[in-house]
């Protein structure tokens, strides 16, 4: 099993053990001056208000924190919450 499959498996497994409503890969269309123009997927959408983007590096990097402003903005969504989830520990902004 690939790290990166666990770490979505274990975040999955969390929310449904607290009863918490949740979609893995929820689609995302993108758009450019109100018209579709590609997709995308968030690694969750929690409660159908939260996004929740899951990433694996030795540290938080500055892409990976201007993508949650990104998808906000694309949706009508209002907290986007980034978790970084390195071999050491787990670092969340």
């Amino acid at each position: 099993m690939l790290y990166s499959d666990l770490s979505y498996r274990v975040v999955a497994a969390s929310l449904s053990l607290r009863g918490i409503q949740y979609a893995p890969h929820a689609f995302m269309p993108i758009q450019f001056r109100k018209r579709n123009i590609g997709k995308s997927y968030l690694d969750f959408l929690i409660e159908d208000r939260i996004i929740l983007e899951i990433k694996r590096d030795a540290r938080i990097r500055r892409p990976f924190i201007d993508q949650a402003p990104a998808y906000l903005r694309s949706t009508d969504h209002r907290l986007a919450m980034l978790a970084n989830v390195s071999p050491n520990e787990l670092e969340y902004t």
